[in-house]
């Protein structure tokens, strides 16, 4: 298959790390993948009437592809302007792609967004978009989990017009913990976002002995120029609090090194998976997590994580000392993170999504439809 995906592109993004592994893998499975980059510096430069057009450019190469996969969140779609408009953007790409007639996966990775006022653009826009999904049998929407399978059957797609599967993990890639005495390093990995718990994180890091330090492993998100937890953070930074910035990918591994628990405090509005969880988790790294609806049900299924309410400290605290100080149950966790791993792999979602877009070439969703290992099977 000689496949086009609509995605960033050597960017400092999640969107663009996970269509690079996607591609990489689906290369490996013998399909022939392009990108066709979405630059978001210059999307941000675009008038509303520009980005109206803005991927005129994309729907122009359809043709020449047997298939078409779309990385699918709203500051793609938007530049610097709200989801709505994102909204109306994305609507009128799909028109192009429906009249294509190509089998098409759109992956979306945040919730959907839409409204209840009788008059809202954004729910007209919305409502299109549906419909071009749901009327035509060659395109299919996939998310992550069964809850983002919900919200989006509740907002309007067709059950048969979704393929819930799990974010996909790396390949197991263990590094063996660098001693540095009796400290305790944790660390919470990725982009700097208000979402992801530091204020807590700190609070209980107030709450544990001197030898435990706080390591965020990350930087500031390109797209994200409204979020200022990055500078508010460094004002925070000391003796036990350290903030590395942008992390290449060479140097996770030396961070993971020296990473004893990883941490993922998120709040409630989240997003529906972290890629940066997928790095602590293949690393072979115990993870203390937030009771949010991914991680629960990654939980539930793999029994990888030490779980707390989301905003509470004092429990943060309190996971953090139980998990450090029992090995047993540090070794438990990494061995179950390490079978979800390996069942969830870039390899199967690659061969199981290329086994959809054939079965879709042909207009039937039947076949395509929960052609995967359910996701209840070990509930």
């Amino acid at each position: 298959m000689k496949i086009l995906t609509l995605s960033t592109f050597g960017e400092r993004c999640g969107i663009a790390t996970y269509n690079d592994a996607l591609m990489s893998a689906l290369g490996r499975s013998g399909a022939c993948v392009d990108v066709h980059a979405v630059e978001t510096a210059t999307a941000r430069t675009r008038s509303k009437q520009g980005m109206l057009h803005h991927f005129d450019a994309f729907g122009a190469k359809i043709d020449a592809y047997d298939a078409i996969i779309i990385q699918h969140e709203y500051g793609l779609f938007g530049g610097r302007y709200t989801s709505g408009l994102a909204q109306k953007v994305f609507a009128r790409l799909m028109s192009r792609v429906a009249a294509a007639g190509k089998p098409t996966a759109v992956i979306f990775h945040s919730e959907p967004r839409t409204s209840h006022r009788i008059l809202s653009r954004k729910r007209v826009n919305w409502a299109r978009i549906c419909r071009l999904i749901n009327d035509n049998p060659q395109i299919f929407a996939v998310v992550h989990g069964n809850t983002a399978e919900g919200q989006y059957v509740e907002a309007g797609l067709s059950p048969a017009s979704i393929w819930a599967t799990r974010h996909p993990l790396p390949a197991p890639r263990i590094i063996p913990r660098r001693s540095a005495g009796d400290e305790i390093v944790l660390t919470i990995f990725g982009f700097v976002a208000k979402y992801k718990g530091y204020d807590e994180a700190i609070e209980a890091l107030d709450n544990l002995p001197e030898r435990y330090r706080l390591v965020i492993a990350g930087g500031t998100h390109p797209g994200n120029a409204m979020d200022d937890t990055f500078e508010r953070l460094k004002e925070r930074e000391g003796a036990r609090l350290e903030i590395t910035g942008w992390l290449e990918e060479e140097d996770i591994a030396a961070v993971m090194a020296r990473t004893d628990i990883v941490l993922a405090p998120y709040h409630r509005n989240g997003p529906a998976g972290s890629g940066a969880v997928t790095w602590a988790i293949c690393h072979g790294r115990p993870v203390i997590a937030s009771q949010t609806v991914s991680f629960s049900e990654i939980q539930e299924e793999a029994g990888c994580f030490a779980m707390v309410p989301p905003g509470d400290a004092q429990a943060l605290a309190d996971a953090i000392r139980t998990v450090a100080e029992d090995d047993a149950l540090k070794a438990q966790m990494v061995e179950r993170g390490l079978a979800y791993t390996r069942k969830y792999s870039w390899a199967g979602m690659a061969d199981r999504l290329l086994h959809r877009l054939q079965a879709h070439r042909g207009g039937d969703r039947h076949v395509a439809r929960r052609s995967e290992e359910p996701l209840l099977a070990l509930r």
